[in-house]
C-alpha cells in the first residue's frame, strides 16, 4: 500500500535521525561506532522504501495504490496514498537535505490537490468523469475519522501545512487550516478519532516554525540542526544545505524556496529561524540558535 509505506519511510527517517541525535549527545560515547551505523542502516532503509514508492507506484502524477513483486497493481492511489507517501518523503528530505525526495513530496502534494479538491470539498476517492458521477452518484467528502491508520484528510492537511512552510504560499496553509476546522468538535468528543489531526493543528498553533540552515561545513551545519531538533519542539520545519546541491550545482540554486537566498558568508554554518518567510537575524553557534528558539 503506498500510503502505509509512506507513513514508514517518515518513521524510519524519524528514527535514524533521533538515534543519530542521541547517540552524539551521549556523554558515555559507548557503542558510537555501532550505534550510528544502526542510525545509517535505517536511514537506509527509508530510501529504499521511498525510491520503490516512486519507482514502481508513480507514473506520471498519478500513483498507484498496490504493488506485488515489484509491480504496480489495481486502482489509483486514494488521497491517504499521496498524503502518507508526501509526508515520508517530506520527512526524509529533512533527515538527508536531498532535495530529489522535496521534489517528489511537492509534487504529490499538488497532485493531490488537482485530484481530491472540487469546489471546495475533499474527497477520498480521485475525480471522475462527469459521465461516471451521473452513473453512480456524487461523492461524499472524505473521512476526516482515524482509523487504525491516520485518515487521508488528516494526512493531506499535514502535509499542506509543511508544504506552505518550505514553500511560503499562504494558500497552502489557508487549505490545510480549514481542513481542521471539524476537530474542533471531534477532539472534544472522539480524541481518538482525531489524533493526527489534533497534532497537525498544534504544529499550525506553534508556527510552523522555519529553519534553513545552510554552511560549507558539514559538521558545523549538522551541529545546528541538532541544537534546532533538540530544543525546536512540534511546530519546526527544517531544511539545510551544504556546500553543493545534489547534483553538484552551486549552493545557491535550490528547489526550497525557503534554502533561496540564505547564504552563509564566511561562516562554517549558519541557521535562519523564520515564521512565514520573515527571518530573525541569522545565527552561527548551537547556542544562539537555541536561545532563538527559546525565545520564539
Amino acid at each position: 500500500m503506498a500510503g502505509w509505506n509512506g507513513l514508514a519511510v517518515a518513521a524510519l527517517a524519524s528514527a535514524a535521525v533521533v538515534l543519530s541525535d542521541t547517540e552524539q549527545n551521549d556523554a558515555a560515547g559507548q557503542d558510537d561506532a555501532v550505534e550510528q551505523e544502526d542510525a545509517r542502516r535505517i536511514l537506509r532503509a527509508a530510501e529504499d522504501a521511498a525510491a520503490y514508492l516512486l519507482r514502481v507506484h508513480r507514473t506520471g502524477a498519478t500513483l498507484r495504490r498496490v504493488s506485488f513483486n515489484g509491480v504496480a497493481q489495481g486502482i489509483e492511489g486514494l488521497l491517504e496514498d499521496y498524503a502518507g507517501a508526501a509526508e515520508g518523503l517530506f520527512t526524509l528530505y529533512a533527515a538527508t537535505g536531498n532535495e530529489d525526495w522535496y521534489a517528489a513530496a511537492e509534487s504529490l502534494v499538488l497532485a493531490a490537490e488537482s485530484r481530491f479538491l472540487a469546489g471546495g470539498v475533499l474527497q477520498d476517492t480521485a475525480l471522475r468523469p462527469n459521465q461516471l458521477v451521473n452513473a453512480q452518484g456524487a461523492q461524499a467528502a472524505a473521512d476526516p475519522l482515524d482509523g487504525p491508520t491516520p485518515s487521508g484528510a488528516a494526512l493531506f492537511a499535514g502535509v499542506l501545512l509543511t508544504y506552505s512552510a518550505y514553500s511560503g504560499s499562504l494558500r497552502h496553509r489557508d487549505l490545510a487550516q480549514s481542513l481542521l476546522k471539524y476537530v474542533q468538535v471531534v477532539g472534544a468528543q472522539a480524541p481518538q478519532a482525531a489524533g493526527w489531526a489534533m497534532s497537525v493543528l498544534q504544529f499550525l498553533l506553534e508556527g510552523p516554525r522555519e529553519l534553513a540552515v545552510t554552511g560549507t561545513d558539514p559538521e558545523a551545519v549538522e551541529e545546528l540542526l541538532r541544537a534546532a531538533r533538540d530544543a525546536g519542539g512540534p511546530g519546526l520545519v527544517v531544511a539545510a544545505r551544504i556546500g553543493t546541491d545534489t547534483a553538484g550545482g552551486p549552493a545557491g540554486d535550490t528547489r526550497v524556496p525557503l534554502l533561496e537566498g540564505r547564504d552563509p558568508g564566511s561562516k562554517p554554518a549558519v541557521a535562519y529561524l523564520c515564521r512565514g518567510m520573515v527571518c530573525l537575524r541569522p545565527v552561527g553557534t548551537a547556542a544562539e540558535l537555541r536561545d532563538l528558539i527559546a525565545g520564539q
